[in-house]
């Protein structure tokens, strides 16, 4: 998606576990990705230099406008339950496709694709809120979630084996054993 654009493709709408976002959702926003970068100064040398260290976890927000009935209706239904179900506790699991409770969400908006955001949790449960005019106002916070990393380690492999000797085999080796061992019983002898 990196060619979309705003004012051709007006986007009011994410997707959530395959649910798209009820009423009018806002553009995301504090979505930025953060580089760690670390500075280091070494012994001798006049200037520091950096090092890049990986990318920190995006939090961002959005906010859906409930402007009808079928708008408040649908949020509480079928997206405020799946909002508010608490991760487990420890390492976020990432999720494979649809819903599972106490894993990260897939979440769906041109704007985090092109920051790599596939999958979310709820970081602050909203506040349901309806201005003057009727139209109810929800943020929802959310935090990136990546799969966990693979451990870098690998497991110690033991020294390979040899398969067993057939009888065959066992007969030749035998056979030059006697054979080697005459041969220097004879060297010893002088012959």
């Amino acid at each position: 998606m990196a060619d979309w654009n705003p004012y051709d493709q007006p986007v009011s709408k994410f997707i959530l576990d395959d649910f798209v976002s009820p009423g009018i959702c806002q553009q995301p926003t504090g979505a930025s990705v953060k580089r760690k970068l670390d500075e280091r100064l070494g012994y001798g040398i006049d200037r520091a230099f950096l090092i890049y260290t990986g990318r920190e976890l995006a939090s961002f927000t959005t906010e859906l406008l409930l402007v009808t009935k079928a708008d408040w209706t649908y949020w509480r239904e079928t997206f405020q339950p799946m909002i508010h179900v608490v991760p487990r506790r420890g390492p976020v699991v990432a999720s494979n496709g649809g819903y599972e409770p106490g894993k990260s969400h897939l979440i769906w908006h041109p704007q985090l694709i092109v920051l790599e955001i596939t999958q979310c949790v709820v970081e602050v449960e909203p506040q349901e809120a309806i201005d003057e005019y009727g139209v109810g106002h929800v943020p929802i916070q959310f935090r990136q979630v990546v799969p966990m990393p693979k451990s870098g380690y690998a497991r110690p492999e033991a020294p390979k084996q040899d398969p067993p000797l057939t009888d065959d085999q066992k007969e030749i080796a035998r056979l030059t054993d006697v054979l080697a061992s005459k041969r220097q019983a004879n060297e010893m002898a002088g012959r």
